[in-house]
């Protein structure tokens, strides 16, 4: 009996070791997020930016739920569920739900791009493994730093079905892993973030990334505030190339 206790609690830490490992993700944590969706807001009519505002915890929490449960997703699963956020929500927004749920709906569609436009999220090569961890603590870090920009509305112009959009996005993702790998791994060892300087590849790396999810999602809260008739006038650099934040 004592026996068939040890190879159950062996049995037992080795299925939690294992879900432990699967499970383990690449999210941004609190204070990126929150910049991320900061700077969305920013980018968002007058009207929609008051919005909003006004219920932020609501958007974070919605991006934050999507990060923790759809990380380990296909990207066309992921746009599946992008798209159906796209279209539902004008539909939900008329039947006059409360405001939070809203607000909530426009966290997710951010929390979709964000894993959308996240290169080290699909690739299962072993040093990127590694750093997956060091490096969102780096992130984190360094988050206040960092200087998110705007691409503009046409650089590159948004496409519906977005799979298509985000499969050309991800032509640039090697780029960025490469990038970063070359700063965790200068001379074939592995060393910590903590080595790094503000001008390391890894540093702009990380800009480049978050700007461009940054830049994905405020493309497609524009799309789906105009789809629920909402007031677009005064929305930052409509006609202008992009902007720094």
């Amino acid at each position: 009996m004592v026996e068939i206790l040890k190879r159950f609690n062996r049995l037992t830490i080795m299925i939690f070791s294992f879900l432990t490992f699967s499970f383990s993700f690449f999210a941004y944590q609190e204070a990126t997020i929150e910049k991320m969706i900061d700077s969305c807001i920013w980018l968002s009519s007058p009207s929609l930016k008051g919005f909003l505002s006004v219920y932020k915890r609501e958007v974070v929490a919605g991006a934050t739920e999507v990060l923790e449960i759809d990380f380990n997703s296909t990207a066309e699963a992921i746009c599946t569920k992008l798209e159906n956020e796209f279209n539902e929500l004008p539909v939900i927004a008329a039947r006059q739900p409360s405001f939070e749920i809203i607000a909530n709906k426009f966290g997710r569609i951010a929390g979709y791009v964000f894993l959308l436009d996240d290169p080290l999220r699909e690739t299962n090569e072993e040093r990127v493994v590694e750093i997956r961890e060091d490096y969102e603590k780096y992130i984190e870090t360094k988050i206040y730093r960092l200087i998110l920009t705007f691409d503009g509305y046409e650089n590159p112009p948004l496409e519906n079905p977005f799979y298509r959009y985000f499969q050309k996005r991800k032509e640039d993702f090697k780029r960025y892993v490469d990038s970063i790998l070359f700063c965790y791994y200068p001379e074939g060892i592995k060393v910590s973030s903590k080595s790094f300087d503000d001008k390391s590849n890894a540093f702009g790396a990380a800009q480049r990334i978050l700007s461009r999810s940054v830049s994905d999602a405020a493309k497609i809260w524009f799309e789906v505030w105009k789809k629920m008739d909402g007031d677009i006038k005064g929305t930052p650099f409509l006609e202008k190339k992009g902007k720094s934040k």
